[in-house]
């Protein structure tokens, strides 16, 4: 039988999930360095010796936040791959994940995106590179049983993989942004031998 929370066991919870959630923010702000644990305390309204007490010391809160948010990415492209669906539809969702990471989470991709460029915190980018090699198979294991079923061409699923990449992170900054729906079938014609811009859409 399932034990019940008890009330310290949420405010435990509750703390830690807030130190997480307020020092990502202030983290894709201010950037790390410039973030301090009394500010990620001050912030969530919590005790400075908590971040100690839950993470060890401010690394091991950057840490635990890439840990986090990467597994959660990891698992959610695990689920799709393992289902019964037919390849397009795999990718579909696929694509909808990433779509979501570039825009409804701005502060965990502005962190993703500073410490690949940066490369100055060797465990985060383990981290990372770990994240991109799973996903890349997710990703060729999609589209070799396209190959098979739904008419993908065979092309490199890491080349593939970087460009959904790039092609995302250019529309977060274009002044006029496409739509998702142009922005998956540009991605889709890619694998399908069929022709389209970017900068065609409505």
């Amino acid at each position: 039988m399932k034990k019940s929370l008890s009330a310290t066991d949420n405010i435990i919870l509750d703390g830690r999930a807030k130190l997480l959630y307020e020092a990502e923010q202030l983290f894709a702000e201010f950037g790390y360095e410039l973030t301090s644990t009394r500010l990620i305390a001050a912030r969530s309204g919590l005790n400075l010796s908590l971040i100690n007490y839950y993470f060890g010391s401010k690394m091991g809160l950057y840490e635990e936040i890439f840990k986090i948010q990467l597994q959660e990415i990891n698992s959610t492209l695990q689920a799709i791959f393992a289902s019964s669906t037919p390849a397009s539809e795999k990718l579909n969702t696929f694509l909808n994940r990433y779509i979501d990471l570039y825009s409804l989470n701005s502060s965990f991709l502005r962190l993703l995106f500073n410490e690949y460029l940066i490369h100055s915190k060797p465990i985060i980018i383990e981290l990372i590179d770990g994240y991109h090699d799973e996903n890349m198979r997710i990703l060729g294991e999609i589209m070799e049983e396209g190959t098979k079923s739904d008419n993908f061409k065979m092309i490199n699923a890491s080349l593939f993989y970087f460009t959904i990449m790039g092609v995302l992170s250019a529309n977060q900054y274009m002044l006029v942004k496409c739509d998702t729906d142009h922005i998956k079938k540009y991605l889709f014609q890619i694998i399908r031998s069929e022709r389209t811009s970017l900068s065609n859409h409505t």
